[in-house]
Formats: C-alpha cells, structure tokens, sequence
C-alpha cells in the first residue's frame, strides 16, 4: 500500500496542495477585506465575512479529517488481512 503509483497523487501530496492553497487564500481575503470596508456597508461585510469563516470552518474540517484517512484504511487493512488469515485456516480445517 506504500507504493506510489505512476499517475497517483499520494496523500502526502493532496495535503501540500491544500496546504498551499489555503495560505494563497489568506492573502486573498486580508485582499479582500481591505476592499470591502472600503466599498462596502457594515451589513455587507459581515454577510460576507460570514461565509468566509463558514469556508475557512469547512477547509479546517476537510484538513482534519483528511489527515486522520490514512489511518483508517491502515487499520482496515490490517484487519482485512487477519481475516483473511482466519478465512484460510477455516478452509484448510474443513
């Protein structure tokens, strides 16, 4: 499973990208900030602003349980093998 395929994208690498992705993305919205209180009333700012932080909660979320996938499949894995091994010593008990 530790294999890196020809054309895969490992894990490793989705999360650099992200990564870049989101520190591009604050000096976007420090960007943006700046000009919406310049052009912008209050009420339009907050709604703004409001769903940015609703973005950055998702983007946070997605980091989190991304990180933790890896882990999960090892785990399934490792429990797919044992029953696996399980399965054969039925088959060679009957």
């Amino acid at each position: 499973m530790g294999v890196k395929k020809a054309g895969k994208v490992s894990d490793s690498d989705k999360l650099d990208g992200i990564a870049k992705a989101v520190v591009g993305l604050q000096g976007d919205v420090a960007d943006i900030r700046q000009k919406l209180a310049e052009k912008s009333d209050k009420t339009d700012i907050g709604r703004i602003l409001g769903a940015i932080d609703a973005f950055a909660r998702k983007a946070e979320n997605y980091d989190r349980k991304s990180y933790s996938h890896p882990d999960i499949l090892q785990d399934h894995e490792s429990r797919l093998q044992s029953m696996d091994g399980l399965l054969k010593r039925l088959e060679v008990g009957t």
